[in-house]
Formats: C-alpha cells, sequence, structure tokens
C-alpha cells in the first residue's frame, strides 16, 4: 500500500498537462501560504525544499499570498538563503517565549505584539527592500481588520465577535448576502 503525503487538486486542463509533462517547477505561478498559527510550522520542510531548491531552478514570476503566519513564511520565501532563513523562522517560531507579569494568567496582547514585532524586526534585519523587490516573487499580504465587537481585545467581546464573523462567513457561504460594512 503506498502512502500519499501530498494530493493535488487539479482542474482538467492541469490534470492532462501534469499527466503529460509532469509538474515542473515553470508551470507555478502562485502559491499560497494559508494562516493557522503553529500548524503553519508542518510546511516547514515543503517550505524549504520548495523555496530553497525546487522554484529556484525555474526563472517566472511567482505570486506569493499570504495571511498570518503564512504571511510570514511567503516574505522569508523572498529572503536570499530561503532554506536557512525557513530553519531560523521554524526555530524562533518554537522558541518564543512571553513572561508573564505578577498576577497575570497569560501575558498581555500589547505585550505580545511588541515582542513579536521586535523579533520579526530582528528577524528580517533591515531587508524589507531584498523582500518587497525580489527579483521574481511577488509578496501579496493578506490582513483584516476588527471591526464592532473585534474592534479592541476584550475578554468577552472578542469571543462574541469571532462567533458573529464565524456566522456571517457560514451565511455567506450558505448563499446568503452581506453587504461590508453593515
Amino acid at each position: 500500500m503506498a502512502l500519499q503525503a501530498l494530493r493535488l487538486h487539479a482542474g482538467p486542463a492541469a490534470r492532462r498537462h501534469i499527466a503529460q509533462h509532469g509538474l515542473q517547477p515553470a508551470d507555478i505561478g502562485v502559491v499560497a501560504g494559508a494562516a493557522g498559527g503553529p500548524k503553519g510550522l508542518i510546511l516547514g520542510p515543503l517550505d524549504r525544499f520548495l523555496f530553497g531548491h525546487w522554484l529556484a531552478s525555474s526563472a517566472q514570476p511567482v505570486h506569493l499570498v499570504g495571511a498570518s503566519i503564512g504571511a510570514w513564511r511567503m516574505a522569508t520565501a523572498c529572503l536570499a538563503q530561503p532554506a536557512a532563513a525557513f530553519a531560523r523562522l521554524e526555530h524562533d517560531y518554537i522558541h518564543q517565549h512571553y513572561d508573564l507579569q505578577p498576577g497575570e494568567k497569560r501575558p498581555a496582547a500589547e505585550r505580545v505584539s511588541a515582542l513579536f514585532g521586535h523579533n520579526l524586526a530582528a528577524f528580517f534585519g533591515e531587508q524589507e527592500a531584498r523582500v518587497l523587490g525580489h527579483p521574481r516573487y511577488r509578496l501579496h499580504i493578506l490582513a483584516s481588520h476588527g471591526r464592532q465587537l473585534l474592534r479592541t481585545e476584550h475578554p468577552w467581546r472578542t469571543p462574541l465577535g469571532y462567533v458573529g464573523a464565524y456566522l456571517s462567513n457560514g451565511l455567506a457561504g450558505a448563499g446568503g448576502v452581506l453587504q461590508p460594512g453593515r
């Protein structure tokens, strides 16, 4: 019995092309890096191979699209030595630590954001021009802006806001029509 570690989903034309020619680095035009926090670390070995070796053997522009950890992964792909940079990103992510202040059950969101921002600045170390001006990779970062209940962190408004967003997305996916800002 063969173990399938990777499943490929493709439309009819792409499936025919792959059946005839195999999947080649030159066939890739977009790489999506999903959000998901620590789940993004599972893709580390694939990222190191994909950006450190496989895609490096082609010359076409590739659009890199990501949100949250996916955005940091895609930005890391734009660095000079991506395989080494991905190994460092994984190490730094796994070993991040936030000290609790007296009386805290969890670190304050502001302190986590500030320290995380500092660590990212240290990680990319003035390489923004390299990341944004990569000769082949075009970085696209997705972000969302919290509104209403999600405008600020709050012990009960934040979870209610996420429930509302979940339900709204469910209605939109079920054929409901939701207008932005309403």
